[in-house]
C-alpha cells in the first residue's frame, strides 16, 4: 500500500481528516463546548450538560449585538436584496390603522374558585371555557396529628359489655384437645376482643360548621389510622323539616336522603359516637341535640368534640363541667362512667355520658 499515510511521527494539529477548522478533534461542537467549559473551570456531568443544552434550545439571548461568531468562524455578510422602484401612489385612501388594545398584565391572571359543596362542576357560561380543577396545597387544621393519635391509643382497649362477635382458632388449645382425644382433631376457638368496637363519626351540618369541613376530614383519617375500630361510619347531622334531628351521608341536606337519628343507636354498646359540633346550631337551640346525646349515652360512650377555643365554650348551648372521667373495672360496669369534678365530689354513674 504505497498510498497509505504513515502512522508514526509527530502529529500536527489541523493536519489530517480528523481535525476541523477550530483545531478540535473532528470539529465536534459538543466536544468544543465541553473544552470551553473546562477552560472556565466548569466540569459538568452528562445530566447537567443535557439540561444546559435543553435550556439553550428554548432560551433566547438577552443581548443580540453583533460580535465575533462562536468558534472564530467568519460568516460572509448577507447582501440586501436590490431595491425596486415603488409603484405610483393609489388614489384610494387606505384604512386608518386600528389602535391595539392595551393588555394589562393583571388580565393574564387566572382566577381560582372553590369547588361547590356538592362536588358538581360548575356549568360554563356563554363564551367561557370549561373550568379546570386544580389542586391547591393547604395547611393542615390539626397541628399535631401524631400526638393526637398517641392520646387516642387507649381506645384500642375498649371492651363493651356485649359478647365478642369474632372468634379465631386457638392452636395450642386445639393441639391439647386433639392429643387428649386420641388423635381426633377437635378445633378450639377463642374470642377476639381487639378491634371489636365501632366508631360513628358525626358532623353537625349547621351553617356555622361549614368552616370545619377540613377538620372533620382530618379527624376521619386520624381515627382510620388508629387501628382501634373494626368499622368507621361517617354521618352528618341535619334538622328535618319538622325540626327533629336527622342523619345523612352528605353535608348538604338536599344532596342525599335524610334518615332518622335512630340509625346512630346501637343497643350492644359496641359503637362509640363522636359528634363534632360547635353547639350553636338550631338543634342545640331547640334542645333536640341534648335529648339525642342523652339517648345515645345510655347505650355506649358518646363524646362531643368542640372545635371552638376553650374560652368560648361557655357561650355555646352545651354546658361544660371540668372533671376526671373513669369507668368500672368489671365487664358489666365497663360502660358505666364516673365523673369526678374539680371540687372532689363524685357525680352519679352514667352509662356512656
Amino acid at each position: 500500500m504505497t498510498d497509505a499515510a504513515p502512522r508514526h511521527g509527530p502529529h500536527t494539529p489541523g493536519d489530517g481528516p480528523e481535525a476541523g477548522p477550530t483545531g478540535l478533534p473532528g470539529s465536534d461542537p459538543l466536544a468544543e463546548l465541553i473544552l470551553r467549559l473546562r477552560e472556565i473551570h466548569l466540569d459538568p456531568d452528562a445530566e447537567q450538560l443535557c439540561d444546559a443544552l435543553w435550556l439553550a434550545r428554548w432560551t433566547r439571548p438577552t443581548d443580540a449585538r453583533d460580535g465575533p461568531p462562536p468558534g472564530g468562524r467568519i460568516v460572509p455578510p448577507v447582501e440586501p436584496p436590490p431595491v425596486r422602484p415603488l409603484p405610483p401612489p393609489d388614489d384610494t385612501p387606505s384604512p386608518a390603522p386600528q389602535p391595539q388594545p392595551y393588555t394589562d398584565p393583571a388580565d393574564r391572571r387566572v382566577a381560582l374558585y372553590p369547588v361547590p359543596r356538592d362536588g358538581a362542576p360548575r356549568m360554563p357560561g356563554p363564551g367561557r371555557a370549561r373550568a379546570l380543577p386544580v389542586g391547591v396545597p393547604a395547611a393542615p387544621v390539626l397541628p399535631a396529628p401524631l400526638e393526637l393519635q398517641r392520646a387516642l391509643r387507649p381506645l384500642q382497649g375498649y371492651r363493651s359489655a356485649a359478647p365478642p362477635r369474632r372468634t379465631e382458632l386457638d392452636e395450642v388449645a386445639t393441639a391439647e384437645a386433639s392429643a387428649e382425644a386420641g388423635g381426633l382433631i377437635l378445633p378450639v376457638r377463642r374470642h377476639v376482643l381487639r378491634g371489636d368496637a365501632r366508631l360513628q363519626l358525626v358532623m353537625d351540618a349547621s351553617s356555622s360548621m361549614r368552616v370545619w369541613d377540613r377538620l372533620f376530614t382530618e379527624l376521619e383519617q386520624v381515627f382510620s389510622q388508629l387501628g382501634a375500630f373494626s368499622d368507621i361510619q361517617v354521618s352528618h347531622l341535619h334538622q328535618d323539616p319538622g325540626g327533629a334531628p336527622a342523619v345523612s351521608r352528605s353535608p348538604d341536606a338536599y344532596a342525599a336522603p335524610l334518615h332518622s337519628a335512630d340509625r346512630l343507636s346501637d343497643p350492644t354498646g359496641r359503637r362509640i359516637v363522636v359528634l363534632v359540633s360547635d353547639c350553636a346550631g338550631p338543634l342545640w337551640h331547640s334542645g333536640h341535640a341534648h335529648r339525642l346525646l342523652h339517648h345515645l349515652s345510655r347505650q355506649g360512650p358518646v363524646a362531643v368534640l368542640q372545635p371552638l377555643p376553650q374560652r368560648m365554650w361557655n357561650r355555646t348551648r352545651l354546658p361544660v363541667t371540668f372533671g376526671e372521667l373513669s369507668r368500672g373495672d368489671t365487664l358489666g360496669g365497663a360502660t358505666a362512667l364516673r365523673v369526678r369534678t374539680a371540687a372532689g365530689v363524685p357525680a352519679e354513674a352514667r352509662r356512656g355520658a
